[in-house]
């Protein structure tokens, strides 16, 4: 094989018509280096390929395979375009947001871009190792910076919320956080209402924690639902004011 790569050194179709004979099912592999004074098929630096054996048809089959060289942190950005969505696996996890490994290179998904509800903290939403769809929103190619986001992989919980949710309709929700004025029920997966503390029920009381438990599975009725404001009010109370 060594003399047949050799015989046809300086013949750039035989070159190119193997290069593209690289489909071949093989068994063993083995590494070579071009000849001395190859074609210009090769720009700079020397290009190593891979001659494989076909064992599996009785073939003594050279197939050339041109294996590329790894390509840059900067190479891969390139490829990249506002608006893409990649399969990523989340590699850190921070206070102030998740880093995913897209292949070569870290994107930043900002906590704000996590999840469409509210969350404490971005390992509430993603873990270690974790696989995951993530929504290509800007590409620095000068900084090496990607911002990434998860949310936007999925449908916008407030677009349309207005002809979902109305005015004394029966909603059923987990309680996902409760502060001082109030807690937040999570009625969608991505969607949450707030129950104001003058809404949590009749009478006096010191804390929304008095009345509700995080996790705690309640019954209530809608009073506003806005998608411009995006925010939808919920309240305990049978009789809405």
């Amino acid at each position: 094989m060594s003399s047949q790569i050799e015989d046809h050194a300086l013949d750039e179709g035989y070159w190119r018509t193997l290069l593209q004979d690289v489909d071949r099912a093989t068994s063993r592999s083995y590494l070579h280096t071009p000849p001395p004074h190859p074609p210009a098929l090769w720009e700079h630096e020397p290009t190593y390929y891979a001659a494989n054996v076909d064992q599996r048809d009785e073939e003594d089959t050279l197939a050339l395979k041109k294996m590329a060289k790894p390509l840059t942190t900067q190479d891969l950005l390139v490829q990249l375009r506002v608006g893409d969505i990649k399969l990523g696996r989340v590699n850190k996890v921070t206070a102030f947001g998740a880093f995913v490994d897209l292949g070569g290179y870290d994107g930043l998904v900002h906590v704000s871009e996590l999840s469409w509800r509210r969350i404490e903290h971005p390992r509430d939403t993603v873990t270690l190792k974790q696989r995951v769809q993530v929504y290509v929103m800007s590409v620095d190619i000068q900084t090496q910076r990607v911002a990434l986001s998860l949310k936007r992989t999925k449908p916008d919980p407030w677009v349309g919320i207005e002809q979902r949710y109305k005015p004394g309709q029966a909603v059923s929700g987990l309680v996902a956080n409760i502060v001082d004025y109030g807690a937040f029920v999570q009625v969608e997966e991505d969607l949450e209402g707030l129950i104001h503390a003058s809404e949590l029920g009749e009478g006096n009381f010191l804390h929304p924690r008095s009345v509700l438990k995080f996790g705690e599975r309640v019954n209530a009725y809608v009073l506003n639902a806005d998608a411009t404001t995006r925010r939808l009010a919920l309240t305990l109370k049978f009789t809405l004011k």
